[in-house]
């Protein structure tokens, strides 16, 4: 009888021990641990690895992986956005060198690979440089024209005293070489202005920056033609180039659209 009890006494014990042991492991785990419920990262979705989520009431719905290093998740402060494959992840909103916009749909915050390279304002596959000020990073930027009109070679200044037509040598403007321009310029109803004091100058409105050279009028004809060299176009896309015209006491600019292919 005093063995069938001793049998007992310890199979009681050892079951006891077996049942016991988990809940420890398992609370010091979650004493680790300050993911929400619904947290999915690696440690709480499949009790791989360390818990690195931080602060509970932030944590919920967080897609880190256990390696991310996302502001969420070093530091628990904003939602966290990450995708669950973002292993280093600069997040979007919170990312240290991330300037996404909280709806930026860039490839880096769509998918969470590559990395991000968006203004604050960013919208769309944006691979902007932190200093670009192209018309998607700069909503102030001018928009190109559609009309085939606005890249006519003929234009009349903005306050219409004078009419301007250029030419370009060669006839297709090149990209990436010194060329010149001729510039005939015309009173509004089609005099020549002989002695006219003229400034060049250019820019790309979806990049932002202006012509790598400083063209300028070498030549007067003497018939209202005048010769500009120094024009260079560094890439291919659109251009505006504007010409301030001084004559007779009056001041105007006219300002062309050329499309470089």
């Amino acid at each position: 009888m005093f063995k069938r009890l001793g049998v007992v006494l310890l199979s009681v014990l050892f079951i006891g021990s077996v049942a016991w042991s988990p809940i420890v492991n398992t609370a010091d785990a979650d004493a680790k641990c300050e993911c929400d419920k619904n947290c999915n990262c690696d440690h709480s979705a499949a009790g791989k690895g360390e818990c690195h989520c931080k602060d509970s009431k932030n944590q919920e719905g967080c897609e880190c992986g256990k390696d991310c290093k996302c502001e969420h998740t070093k530091t628990g402060k904003g939602n966290c956005d990450c995708k669950a494959t973002d292993k280093g992840c600069q997040c979007k909103g919170e990312g240290k060198g991330c300037q996404c916009g909280k709806d930026c749909q860039c490839e880096h915050c769509k998918t969470g690979t590559g990395n991000c390279n968006c203004k604050t304002d960013g919208k769309g596959d944006c691979k902007c440089g932190k200093d670009c000020k192209c018309a998607h990073c700069n909503s102030s930027a001018e928009a190109k024209p559609t009309d085939n009109a606005a890249y006519a070679k003929t234009m009349p200044s903005k306050a219409g005293i004078f009419k301007v037509t250029y030419t370009s040598a060669p006839e297709a403007v090149p990209v990436g070489n010194i060329h010149s321009w001729k510039l005939k310029v015309e009173t509004a109803d089609g005099k020549p202005v002989k002695d006219a004091e003229i400034t060049v100058s250019g820019t790309m409105p979806e990049h932002g920056h202006g012509l790598p050279t400083q063209p300028k009028v070498t030549k007067n004809y003497g018939d209202g033609n005048y010769l500009v060299e120094g024009m260079k176009f560094s890439m291919p896309g659109w251009w505006l180039v504007n010409f301030i015209i001084k004559a007779d006491g009056k001041t105007d600019s006219v300002t062309y659209n050329v499309q470089v292919e």
